[in-house]
């Protein structure tokens, strides 16, 4: 269906690619699962879809949709740097509505950005007191799981996506209409229907979910990848930016992370790990401000060429290196359960001495064991243009257990 749409709007070949779903492994009663899907799939009507060619002004028709709605979200992934989306924060302002936040999304910070739901939005009954009858989308899609739930547990209610850049995705298949939108959006004069306890709501979970986290992340030894995002993002100046690699840095930001109003990009791409550090070298380079890249160590290793460059840096760049030794996100995966195929081939742990590959490119390195180093090290590079690599020795068993106590939160833990 999308690739019916995207030939017809824009006129010539639409590529397919099949990209393994998850879980990889071929188990017989996941296999079962997907044919039953198919075979449901395959009766589906998607004439219900559209995608309407507008300018940013839209007709009668669609502000009234919106201003009847009394549970109205903004659901914004990762924009394009250039995306105009000056319009959203006013759009919300009006309806008085949560604006869900996504890494990389570069909203401005307000009353109404909410940015912990990939903590407390994966409980299902917190899911079900906030529930919507429209959500307006915009930007890439959703990195978070908590966001994609949501999108389809609410596949009933009005979902309008907002596409940019001719870029028409719906990995949910929960979008009822699509509309491709050139600049921002013209509001006019209107006032939403919204009820008046909606954000705060939204609100109090959030502010009940920080609460929690402030209590439950605490230093540990060994240290995991979570203290390191909690105690790290908080110091970064505001004016600077942040870039995280995929896998999962761009999820623990979100998780335990502050990123407030900084500018935060992403590579998403096909979601691999190849080219994070030579993009972050590249904003570095452009932007001319500090910058901290997270990445983990396989990301690391995937672009060391990119430390060739390291000389062009004329800004504060800190590399932090989360080293938990290996891709430690495959452990979410069932075929963690196989673990000798698991560790040769998802896991991959490596023998490299990250040190060693620093002096061979004349780059400042720093060994982090204890969380005590962390604050220090890091603070102390913030003062000192050029590129940096904070190497922290993560335990992959406890900062997989602390994201499971995360992603499992419930407000009587709060």
């Amino acid at each position: 269906m999308q690739a019916v749409s995207t030939s017809i709007n824009l006129g010539g070949v639409s590529h397919l690619n099949f990209a393994f779903a998850k879980p990889f492994e071929p188990l017989s009663p996941f296999l079962k699962k997907i044919e039953i899907e198919n075979a449901e799939h395959s009766k589906e009507n998607f004439s219900h879809y559209k995608v309407i060619k507008q300018t940013s002004k839209l007709d009668d028709q669609f502000w009234s949709d919106v201003v009847a709605s009394e549970y109205p979200v903004l659901v914004v992934g990762p924009t394009y740097p250039n995306e105009d989306i000056s319009s959203i924060t006013e759009l919300a302002k009006i309806l008085n509505a949560p604006i869900l936040i996504e890494v990389g999304s570069n909203v401005p910070n307000s009353k109404y950005s909410i940015t912990a739901f990939d903590g407390f939005l994966r409980n299902t009954e917190i899911r079900e007191n906030l529930k919507p009858d429209l959500i307006l989308r915009f930007g890439a899609e959703p990195i978070s799981k908590a966001i994609s739930n949501y999108l389809l547990a609410y596949k009933e209610c009005k979902q309008i996506r907002f596409i940019t850049k001719n870029h028409f995705k719906d990995e949910t298949l929960s979008s009822t209409n699509g509309i491709a939108i050139d600049g921002s959006l013209e509001i006019p004069e209107i006032s939403g229907s919204t009820d008046k306890n909606w954000l705060k709501n939204w609100r109090d979970y959030q502010k009940n979910y920080l609460s929690f986290k402030e209590k439950e992340l605490f230093p540990s030894s060994p240290l995991t990848d979570g203290y390191v995002f909690k105690s790290l993002t908080p110091l970064i100046p505001e004016d600077s930016f942040i870039m995280t690699s995929n896998s999962f840095p761009v999820r623990d930001l979100s998780l335990f992370g502050e990123y407030g109003s900084r500018e935060v990009f992403v590579n998403r791409g096909a979601a691999g790990i190849d080219g994070i550090t030579s993009t972050a070298f590249g904003i570095s380079i452009s932007k001319r401000k500090t910058g901290v890249l997270f990445i983990g160590d396989i990301a690391f290793l995937h672009d060391t060429n990119a430390l060739l460059n390291a000389h062009k840096i004329l800004d504060t760049l800190i590399i932090v290196v989360l080293n938990n030794g290996g891709g430690t996100i495959f452990r979410m995966l069932p075929i963690n359960d196989y673990k000798k195929k698991y560790t040769e081939y998802f896991e991959t742990p490596h023998s490299v001495t990250i040190s060693a590959l620093c002096r061979a490119y004349k780059i400042q390195h720093s060994l982090i064991f204890k969380h005590e180093q962390l604050v220090k090290y890091f603070t102390s590079m913030l003062k000192q243009p050029s590129v940096h690599v904070l190497e922290c020795m993560t335990d992959p068993d406890n900062s997989m257990t602390l994201r499971n106590q995360f992603w499992g939160y419930s407000e009587t833990e709060k």
